[in-house]
């Protein structure tokens, strides 16, 4: 088991469900990542396999609904959580997180550590950019991922 890897997932172009993605844009923009894999997997959920594969921990970070008011974030781990999305099998274009670390697990490269940050989407649609009630938590958001995997921030150039 070796490092650490950040993964977000989503797509950009729903609004919303693009929030793990955008949230790992800004992390490597804001904070010294150094010594941490950040991945944008957006929606090849297959993808989540191979890049956790041996890792120590992954924490990984998409939208979610939790009957929750819009922009909570709020943090799990694997045992915490399953997902009530039905599944017709094995897809490569349609992926199952937990089905994906299960599979994971049964193959012996699970981390040892998963952890999981979910955040309520206010908009599902068509559309680029987070919606106002996601957009305005943005700073917490980084704050609470940053705080999870130990990172400062990044300090501007000096002359």
């Amino acid at each position: 088991m070796n490092g650490t890897v950040v993964i977000g997932l989503g797509n950009p172009l729903l609004r919303d469900e693009g929030v793990g993605v955008y949230l790992l844009q800004q992390l490597a923009e804001r904070y010294d990542c150094d010594g941490i894999k950040l991945s944008d997997l957006g929606t090849s959920g297959m993808s989540v396999l191979h890049v956790i594969a041996h890792k120590k921990k992954a924490v990984i970070m998409d939208c979610a609904f939790m009957g929750e008011k819009a922009g909570t974030i709020k943090r799990f781990t694997r045992e915490d959580v399953r997902s009530v999305k039905p599944v017709h099998g094995i897809s490569l274009h349609e992926g199952d997180l937990f089905s994906t670390l299960a599979l994971s697990e049964s193959l012996g490269e699970c981390p040892e550590q998963v952890v999981l940050f979910g955040i309520e989407p206010a908009h599902i649609e068509a559309g680029e950019g987070l919606s106002p009630e996601l957009t305005r938590q943005t700073a917490h958001y980084l704050a609470v991922l940053a705080a999870e995997l130990g990172l400062a921030e990044k300090q501007p150039p000096t002359a």
